[in-house]
């Protein structure tokens, strides 16, 4: 599915709502997410149209990677919705529980000088037996 990135967030949420305002700290930049109210945040590759997919399994990393992030995270209720600042919402069937989220993005195109161009994010959510 495709989304529009905007403000540098690809938003993981748990609920429809509007995306909750973050104000990033050192420590959010240097691990890749900022965490709000159920919501994961992380720190998108450029703000442009990007390719969003969702995996419940267990995460495979591709060697073509340039940005791995992973994160627990709980799913309230079946599903979640991935957004971003000022973009439309798109839902993704995920059973409720405690999961792993790995982010892991993928370019589709060489970044152009102005910095905009197209990135693939994975996104797994791996159940979390460690809880």
């Amino acid at each position: 599915m495709e989304l529009t990135i905007s403000y540098a967030q690809l938003i993981v949420m748990n609920q429809d709502r509007t995306s909750p305002y973050v104000d990033w700290t050192d420590t959010d930049f240097e691990r890749g997410y900022a965490r709000v109210e159920g919501t994961i945040i992380f720190e998108a590759l450029s703000d442009y149209t990007c390719e969003v997919m969702v995996f419940t399994q267990k995460f495979v990393e591709k060697k073509e990677a340039i940005r791995t992030v992973s994160v627990p995270f709980t799913v309230l209720q079946e599903g979640v919705f991935i957004s971003s600042v000022l973009a439309n919402r798109l839902h993704f069937l995920v059973p409720s529980g405690e999961y792993i989220v790995t982010m892991q993005a993928i370019l589709l195109e060489e970044p152009s000088a102005d910095g905009l161009y197209k990135v693939r994010y994975e996104l797994f959510f791996e159940e979390n037996l460690h809880w």
